[in-house]
């Protein structure tokens, strides 16, 4: 009796032990068993997309996928660590139902496609493709059941996003590339990253014993994949790209080592192109590395020369240093200021110059003698500073020797002398006929449209808008506005800027759009001091009376000839009468 009842109280503590020990172990035992019945399937996020103004993309991602056969999956199972033949019935059924299955969405031949699955090794069966019948295909089988696909369930897929330009090259150098690693590499794919970049999730899958797929997925235990935004920008595809095809033009015919371009529509500040040539070819990683993937019309910067003349009269004007009906003589295109002396290298007329015919001739004396009356005779030092310190904030109100602040990286800042060193007969001589300061195509585009109606914005605009993952858009407000000249100024040089193009266009019948008026004006500059090597650019507006577009085109090193009126000039023409009628300007048929 006594054994009996110590029996049943061993027993009952054996049990009250057994249940501790199961109870405390189911936590360890349940995380156990769903590591080991759970499969986790990334998710991929899809990087946002880069569009023009009207929505047209110039870069986006696409889903591609490529399923590959791996032999041992398909011949073979694994059962103690071991791989273990499968029955040669089974694997010719696997094989049939795959065949049966994948040939009419892979546009492969049966027999073709049996080759491949019975070969050794990782096999793919197919180029990666972005097909959207085939990526339905695969998602959905992504989706089902395995029980259900059972035989997809034997292969494996690399699903990517594949970054595709819709315009083929057009725009590359400022759109830029997406590396390996989903991240921007140059231009707005890399300053616009952080907004553009996706963040990849992952699905969780789990199986029972006979490895089929619980009905439904361990949502727990999923991570959303995080889209990119989309932005919006400025530029407009179609003059983008009838720059770029001007600008190759030009730079195969003169030799030159480079040519850029900058559009600006006028009356919002909005960048219409920025064009660089050499360009980048963003699918050979070596042109990543080299001149063609510069953004040169922001990151190159260039003496604007003569570019300079029409703004230089302008604050000249605005300050009162010259009265609209004086004549200025010319010293018969020689005169020395202090000990420097300053040349006319176009025609020299024996009378006194118009301010209209010393655009239209570019005299450097003129304008020099012009410019220089802003110091008293006899000041130096801090007075000839303070003197010309109008001038000083004219130029910083156009913009220059200051970045515009576009989000391309790299975007140079120009250079101009700072104020405390000005002299009258350097710095500020210099000034009058665009040297001693360094602009970008951009800057010269920006400053130029001030002569349109006096007014400027704050800074050019190229990105328009960003859109959420959620389709929420959010506009970039258009920059502000501030006034550099009196409209009645602007509207007077401009109009003798019509006059330079008209002369030229007397004698260069390619400078020309016919029935359209342009404002413009041409600049020969030397690069720093090597007279051999030299910037030609040409700035215009059009049409003039009433500017919309703004456009500065410049040629770096041309080989072979002299003037921006063979280069820059024609090439700027060239480009309006292909971009003017798209704008809905009437031109004339040639």
């Amino acid at each position: 009796m006594l054994f009996a009842q110590g029996m049943g109280v061993l027993l009952m503590l054996l049990w009250v032990r057994v249940a501790a020990v199961q109870l405390g172990m189911s936590d360890i035992a349940s995380s156990r068993f769903m590591q080991q019945s759970s499969k986790s399937i990334e998710r991929l996020g899809r990087r946002g997309t880069v569009l023009d103004r009207h929505g047209r993309r110039l870069a986006v991602s696409l889903l591609e996928v490529q399923p590959i056969a791996y032999w041992r999956n398909i011949h073979q199972y694994r059962r103690d660590g071991e791989w273990i033949d499968r029955d040669p019935a089974d694997v010719a059924e696997t094989i049939d139902s795959l065949v049966a299955l994948l040939s009419p969405q892979l546009d492969v031949t049966p027999e073709a496609l049996t080759a491949l699955l019975r070969a050794k090794g990782w096999v793919p069966l197919c180029e990666p493709t972005s097909d959207p019948d085939i990526i339905d295909f695969f998602e959905e089988h992504r989706r089902a059941e395995r029980g259900k696909l059972a035989p997809l369930g034997r292969l494996d897929f690399e699903w990517n996003w594949k970054r595709c330009h819709p315009w083929g090259a057009v725009g590359h150098n400022l759109v830029g590339w997406v590396g390996d690693d989903n991240h921007g590499g140059g231009g707005v794919e890399s300053t616009l990253d952080d907004v553009l970049a996706a963040e990849d999730g992952v699905d969780v899958q789990r199986w029972d014993g006979f490895a089929n797929l619980f009905a439904v997925d361990d949502r727990s235990a999923a991570v959303d994949p995080i889209h990119g935004d989309d932005v919006t920008l400025t530029i407009d595809v179609r003059i983008q790209s009838i720059i770029e095809h001007a600008l190759a033009d030009v730079l195969e015919g003169t030799q030159a080592t480079a040519a850029m371009g900058a559009m600006i529509d006028v009356r919002t500040g909005d960048i219409l192109a920025l064009a660089s040539v050499p360009s980048l070819n963003p699918a050979v990683t070596a042109d990543r590395l080299g001149d063609a993937a510069r953004i040169a019309s922001v990151q190159t910067r260039y003496p604007p020369g003569s570019t300079m003349k029409p703004l230089m009269l302008a604050m000249a004007l605005e300050l009162g240093l010259v009265d609209v009906d004086e004549r200025i003589e010319t010293h018969g295109g020689r005169l020395l200021f202090g000990s420097r002396p300053v040349t006319d290298s176009s025609a020299r007329r024996d009378a006194p110059l118009s301010l209209e015919e010393v655009l239209v001739d570019s005299s450097n004396v003129a304008m020099a003698s012009i410019m220089t009356r802003i110091v008293p005779p006899g000041a130096g030092g801090r007075a000839a500073s303070e003197s010309m310190r109008p001038i000083h904030e004219r130029l910083v109100a156009l913009g220059f020797g200051q970045r515009t602040g576009v989000p391309v990286g790299g975007e140079a800042a120009g250079y101009m002398t700072p104020l405390e060193k000005w002299s009258r007969n350097y710095t500020l001589v210099s000034l009058s006929f665009g040297y001693e300061i360094a602009v970008t195509a951009l800057q010269m585009a920006s400053a130029t449209a001030a002569l349109a109606d006096g007014t400027m914005p704050s800074a050019p605009r190229l990105l328009a808008e960003v859109t959420d993952r959620d389709g929420t858009r959010h506009v970039v407000p258009a920059p502000t506005r501030h006034r550099v000249f009196d409209r009645v100024t602007a509207d007077r040089v401009r109009g003798w800027m019509v006059s330079v193009v008209d002369e030229k266009a007397s004698r260069h019948p390619g400078l020309s759009v016919p029935g359209v008026a342009l404002a413009g004006k041409t600049g020969t500059a030397h690069l720093e001091t090597d007279r051999d090597r030299e910037a030609h650019s040409f700035v215009v507006l059009a049409p003039a009376e009433d500017p919309i577009v703004s456009l500065a085109i410049v040629v770096m090193e041309p080989q072979g000839i002299r003037y921006a009126t063979q280069s820059a000039a024609p090439t700027a023409a060239r480009i309006l009468r292909g971009a003017l009628p798209y704008l809905g300007v009437d031109v004339d048929a040639p």
